[in-house]
């Protein structure tokens, strides 16, 4: 697998960030091992002018009501050429960072994905295969997460606590996604679709573009606090966090949670 830990990582915030401290003494939590049960991350890069990725998003969709949306964890990153960008159209939902996961994976068109970051890009053909086998994979890790949202200053308070029933070292990386965003859609025929809704789409690393650094002990919990602000054009009431722990064997917990939930 490509290794995924970058040497220098160069990213533009479109919003505020920080990491919270956590008391050392509250860091870590001994606790009873148990067995944890896989959900799987599908890194879904698309685009606003890609005629086939309607299509794309439909096969995905079908997928996670099959397997379920807390067990095939969606999460739609705007990149390549015919991404949008917001400073060429207001509705425009590429960003600087899915833009740089795209070229570190060496994307080379869309549709395409990259699931449980355990291997390259995927072609659609192959996403529903892959899936079920990452499904049936075993982990070590169990994620769980709450958060607090301000309405009044629109500050995201999010704690993510990651237990391994063995020994890891990996990344800790936590994101925002949006549902229900309608914006401009490229269909086949030369049709443009104004208003097509947008949903599971990428809108911030909150821990920077490739996490922070986490070492899990066995059977200890280890607790993480992370605050952002969102941004105020996104609809609070229908951005979620997606949580996930990752090495170079690839994803091996994801979680998604729906603020304020």
């Amino acid at each position: 697998m490509k290794k995924i830990f970058p040497l220098i990582v160069a990213s533009v915030a479109m919003f505020l960030s920080s990491c919270a401290s956590v008391d050392e003494g509250d860091r870590y939590i001994k606790v009873e091992s148990s067995d944890a049960k896989r959900a799987v991350l599908v890194e879904e890069f698309t685009g606003q002018k890609c005629i086939n990725c309607p299509e794309a998003h439909e096969e995905l969709a079908k997928i996670q009501k099959e397997y379920g949306e807390d067990n095939v964890i969606s999460v739609c990153i705007h990149a390549s050429a015919l991404a949008i960008s917001p400073t060429k159209a207001k509705d425009g939902l590429k960003t600087d960072v899915g833009q740089e996961y795209y070229k570190h994976w060496n994307g080379d068109g869309v549709p395409c994905a990259v699931i449980d970051r355990n291997g390259g890009m995927l072609s659609v053909s192959a996403w529903a295969g892959t899936i079920n086998n990452e499904l049936q994979k075993p982990t070590t890790v169990t994620l769980s997460m709450s958060n607090n949202y301000n309405v009044a200053n629109r500050q995201l308070s999010i704690d993510v606590n990651a237990l391994s029933s063995k020994k890891l070292n990996g990344k800790l990386q936590v994101w925002l996604i949006e549902d229900g965003i309608a914006a401009k859609q490229y269909f086949k025929g030369n049709r443009v679709e104004p208003n097509y809704v947008h949903n599971h789409v990428f809108r911030a690393a909150v821990n920077g573009t490739w996490g922070t650094d986490i070492a899990l002990q066995e059977n200890v919990e280890a607790k993480n606090n992370f605050s952002i602000q969102l941004d105020s054009k996104w609809n609070e009431k229908n951005v979620s966090i997606v949580a996930f722990v990752y090495n170079d064997s690839g994803v091996q917990q994801v979680i998604k949670q729906h603020i304020n939930s």
